[in-house]
């Protein structure tokens, strides 16, 4: 019996669960998350961004994409607060021009 693509995606999120277990420090266990996340809904590109208070930003800590040059284009890429919407958006004119850039 094949398997479910449900049970792959949970498969792919337990896999991540277990390895949480011997990241060495977050941003290995950030990198899981986006690659388990990545696989699971499978996306092209999952960006973890971690706020920087004092700067007012959201800084990429970790990138999963299909493409390797574009995993390291967004790689540390910065969001200032204050051009982030606040709440969800779906249109693309919404988003910061930076997010709009990439995905374009």
């Amino acid at each position: 019996m094949a398997v479910s693509e449900n049970q792959q995606k949970l498969d792919a999120l337990a896999a991540a669960a277990l390895a949480l277990g011997s990241a060495a420090n977050l941003a290995e266990a950030l990198q899981i998350v986006v690659e388990a996340a990545a696989r699971a809904a499978r996306a092209g590109v999952v960006v973890a961004r971690v706020a920087d208070e004092p700067r007012r930003r959201l800084t990429a800590a970790a990138v999963a994409a299909e493409s390797p040059a574009l995993a390291a284009e967004l790689a540390g890429s910065r969001l200032p607060l204050e051009d982030l919407p606040q709440h969800e958006e779906a249109e693309l004119d919404g988003l910061p021009a930076g997010v709009r850039r990439t995905a374009k």
